[in-house]
């Protein structure tokens, strides 16, 4: 057997730093390579300008993108931007089901029965998600802030702060701890690959959806609708069977082992996933009442109404939960500024009120 193929070479921190920095060498090749070639080919294709553009846009709005020209982005939202971002939502599904597909042998087996190549490929595959998001947090760092040294197209602060900040944090904090103490639970194995393969399958899924012609073609109409059931069905299962039983338990084991400042980690980690499940469910809930009792469109209001629905859709049907909470968070903030303003010129207006009436006095 390969020495670097072995449990012992992998149970180091300082192994598993270096074999999460060279895989990110490795993606930031395939990820690049890949994402060019598709968004060569997306020009091609009838179906992107005509069907699949503009639902696109409205996705990326959702992360902060804006929908009229500012001066990091004179032309608002392009096509090109819009193929780049659909060519790079395809390679990250891409990405994530090949790093899911190596934990298949221990999460059928289990940790004890599995051999050491199989445990090996366990913890490969979550150090592929790891090493994704070291390139996609660099990659957005300098898409954010540094884009026009590097001549790179620009991505807005909201996108970066959803993706990097508030989501991968997630897997570059947690885990590496787990692959060094707890790589037997079961809990880790289940949520590890049903995660990732969850996430692949919906939104590649959703990518699909895009190219439908559900205003024309009655069969792509109700491929729209089985999409969106299934897309709900996937959601549910993990986000909520799978998610809840599985963190709660892997926590409790964690606690019982005493130890404690992993135990509050864990613990601040699976209550903000714990949150953005459920939002998730609630907008993939609020996603399939919207379309599943729907008919086929045949007037023009009917069409028009349908199109709009699908413009308001992202690639699941539903916003990011991180990028709802965010959003949440600007609209208060919009609102107390907007309260205070109010709050200030009503008492600039009284204090020029009493003035003007003492002059008068």
């Amino acid at each position: 057997m390969p020495g670097f193929l072995n449990i012992e070479s992998l149970a180091t921190t300082e192994s598993l730093v270096y074999v999460a920095l060279g895989m990110a060498i490795v993606w930031a090749l395939v990820m690049e390579t890949s994402k060019s070639m598709i968004y060569r080919m997306l020009s091609k294709m009838t179906w992107w300008k005509e069907r699949a553009d503009q639902p696109t846009r409205s996705m990326m709005k959702n992360f902060g993108y804006p929908s009229q020209p500012t001066s990091t982005f004179p032309d608002a939202i392009t096509e090109e931007m819009s193929r780049d971002f659909y060519a790079g939502l395809l390679c990250i599904c891409g990405q994530h089901m090949l790093s899911a597909l190596p934990m298949l042998p221990v999460l059928i087996n289990g940790w004890e029965n599995s051999s050491e190549v199989h445990r090996c490929c366990f913890i490969l595959g979550t150090m592929s998600d790891v090493a994704f998001n070291i390139y996609d947090s660099v990659n957005s760092f300098i898409r954010t802030f540094l884009h026009s040294k590097f001549g790179r197209a620009p991505l807005p602060v909201d996108f970066f702060v959803v993706l990097c900040v508030l989501h991968h944090t997630t897997a570059l904090v947690l885990v590496i701890p787990l692959n060094l103490r707890y790589p037997h639970r079961w809990e880790y194995h289940q949520l590890a690959f049903s995660l990732l393969m969850a996430a692949s399958v919906c939104y590649l899924a959703g990518c699909y959806k895009f190219t439908l012609d559900v205003k024309g073609s009655r069969v792509d109409f109700f491929k729209y609708k089985l999409i969106v059931l299934f897309q709900l069905g996937v959601i549910l299962y993990t986000r909520v069977y799978l998610w809840f039983p599985r963190s709660l338990s892997l926590r409790a084991y964690i606690r019982d082992k005493n130890d404690t400042s992993f135990f509050y980690g864990c613990t601040v980690m699976v209550t903000i996933f714990s949150v953005f499940n459920l939002i998730l469910v609630a907008d993939a809930v609020k996603a399939a009442v919207k379309w599943l009792p729907r008919s086929f469109p045949e007037s023009k209001l009917e069409r028009q109404e349908t199109e709009s629905l699908i413009e308001e859709s992202s690639a699941l049907d539903c916003p990011d939960p991180a990028a709802y909470t965010l959003r949440r968070m600007k609209a208060r903030r919009r609102f107390k500024g907007a309260v205070h303003s109010v709050i200030a010129s009503k008492r600039m207006a009284g204090s020029v009120t009493s003035d003007s009436s003492k002059k008068v006095q």
